[in-house]
């Protein structure tokens, strides 16, 4: 036991816990440490200068500083222990000495101070701009869920661009009495307005690019709705919601006649109350205009997936390729350490320039002579790009195996292009793995190269040789920059999808790259783990004793 262990056992003897009796220990030893004069036959002591030097002992003891516990040492020195030196004509007497080991205990106190100070601010300004990072991360997810959380769906997902068109109209003989009606739905919402006399149900809904719409959201069954065809005579299908475009009709008409006065539904002007009160004083509707879906990302996702794929396939052999030569075959000379100077040059260029690069030499080759670039193009620009991450991260992966291992694949008499292939290639896949997805990252992020090299049509139907094409970046882009109503929500709905697949991408290479990893120490198990082990091991256990009972003869015992 420490001689200060003394003044901990009181807190122990009371109950408390190790932890807390140290924290009780530590409050009453700053008191002593600021002159409290109560402290001081208990701590045995006789001014505030050795009030302090006790605190600053025990203090360093109980947070293991061995450092300043040493430090504090030879402060303990009393002046009856000092003698005057007389030496040749020199004097040092004892008060000297005395004042001399104070003057250094200040100096290494005042030290001390410095160093605990500078410590703290520099944990602080850490822990500071680590907070500032995290809420700026924070702060963009929370805006793009916010902002395109309603609008992010499967429908936004697989829908296309542009909506699906509907003409309506109804025969003259299909006007409708003046008395009809019909109930409202008990399940309408605020925003939604009902027609008694035709029995539908409007809401103002607000589209992707935050214009108004106009949607029916609800048609009785025996609406005269039903009655309307569309231009091939085919009835209407209201079980999905249609968004007005417009609705021209006569407010009063007679079959003889004809249609005497005509009012119109405009969904940019007219809201749903509004276009409800409009369409109850509706006789017959002669021209009627829908849209059905549109604001979808169908092609500029499966656009991304070709570019992921192709660029993929062309950097992915190239950089392993150029890695194995690097860390494998290249010596160390003047022409090797120029070679990792222009990869480290280029992963530091621009991405317009690539843009720029790939519009002059890909679009050429791949366009087939008509100019106008396509995924096949931009795949190639991207694979230009991420060549340098991935070189940089498969010939790391390569440095980090163990020269052993290629040693004794020679050894055994293994070729060399052997041990390339079976030896280190199949322990680099982690890093490769890591390199992959790197650039997979870039090539779903990146915009600038490919506006150049790809083009920023936004289309429906994608194929590698489509011309005009945009990715989810590019898509973003398109939808926000250039336009007088930027698409906000649309551009947030598919940043959260960009967020999400690059989440999942990261967790499976992960998943992966760490079955796989074969030399990076394996961290403890965690408890539910072991637990869950345990449980499964003792089922297994239970399951073989109950079949090998069941095995025994009848009557039979395990001796037997």
């Amino acid at each position: 036991m420490t001689d200060y262990q003394r003044y901990l056992d009181p807190f122990l003897e009371e109950g408390l816990s190790p932890k807390k009796a140290k924290s009780a220990l530590r409050k009453e030893v700053r008191r002593l440490f600021r002159g409290d004069s109560t402290l001081f036959d208990k701590y045995e002591v006789q001014d505030e200068r050795e009030a302090m030097r006790k605190a600053d002992k025990i203090l360093a003891w109980l947070s293991g500083d061995a450092l300043t516990l040493a430090e504090t040492d030879y402060t303990d020195v009393s002046l009856d222990s000092l003698s005057d030196t007389h030496e040749d004509g020199f004097e040092y007497t004892a008060q000297e000495k005395k004042e001399s080991l104070d003057k250094i205990f200040r100096e290494k106190r005042k030290k001390r101070k410095i160093r605990i100070l500078t410590d703290g601010i520099k944990n602080f300004l850490t822990y500071f701009f680590s907070l500032i990072s995290v809420v700026v991360l924070v702060g963009i997810v929370y805006y793009c869920v916010s902002t395109g959380g309603s609008t992010f769906s499967l429908d936004f997902i697989a829908g296309d661009d542009v909506p699906t068109q509907v003409s309506a109209k109804m025969d003259n003989k299909d006007a409708i009495p003046i008395d009809l009606s019909f109930d409202a739905p008990s399940d309408m919402n605020e925003n939604c307005a009902f027609s008694k006399r035709w029995g539908i149900v409007f809401e103002d809904t607000t589209a992707t690019d935050g214009s108004h719409s106009l949607t029916i959201t609800y048609v009785d069954p025996q609406s005269p709705f039903h009655k309307m065809r569309d231009g091939e005579g085919n009835p209407l299908d209201f079980t999905s919601n249609f968004n007005v475009t417009y609705l021209s009709a006569y407010t009063d008409f007679d079959e003889e006649l004809g249609g005497i006065q005509i009012a119109a539904i405009n969904p940019k002007i007219d809201h749903a109350e509004q276009a409800a009160e409009k369409l109850n004083g509706f006789q017959l509707i002669f021209d009627a205009g829908f849209e059905l879906g549109g604001g979808g990302i169908k092609g500029p996702l499966i656009a991304t997936l070709w570019l992921i794929l192709f660029s993929l396939l062309f950097s992915l052999p190239l950089g392993i390729g150029a890695a194995i030569y690097l860390s494998v075959y290249a010596k160390k000379n003047r022409v090797t350490e120029v070679i990792r100077t222009l990869i480290d040059m280029i992963s530091g260029i621009p991405s317009i320039i690539f843009g720029l690069a790939g519009a002059i030499i890909f679009i050429p080759i791949f366009s087939g002579g008509s100019g106008i670039g396509n995924i096949l193009s931009g795949a190639a620009t991207l694979a230009c790009m991420v060549l340098p991450t991935i070189i940089k991260n498969t010939e790391e992966a390569i440095r980090v195996i163990p020269p052993s291992l290629k040693n004794a694949s020679l050894a055994l008499g293994a070729s060399q292009t052997q041990t390339v292939f079976k030896v280190i290639l199949p322990n680099s896949i982690p890093g490769i793995l890591t390199g992959g997805l790197l650039a997979i990252g870039r090539i779903i992020g990146e915009s600038a190269a490919l506006i150049f090299a790809m083009g920023t049509g936004i289309k429906d139907v994608v194929t590698p040789t489509t011309g005009n094409v945009s990715s989810l970046a590019v898509y973003i882009w398109k939808v926000v920059s250039g336009a007088e109503n930027p698409n906000y929500k649309a551009a947030s709905a598919t940043a959260i999808l960009i967020l999400i697949v690059v989440l999942i991408l990261n967790i499976t290479v992960k998943l992966i790259a760490s079955k796989l990893d074969k030399f990076t120490p394996k961290p403890p198990k965690s408890w539910p783990r072991r637990v869950y082990e345990k449980f499964v091991k003792n089922h297994k256990l239970r399951k073989e004793i109950v079949s090998e009972k069941k095995a025994l003869p009848q009557g039979g015992t395990a001796n037997d």
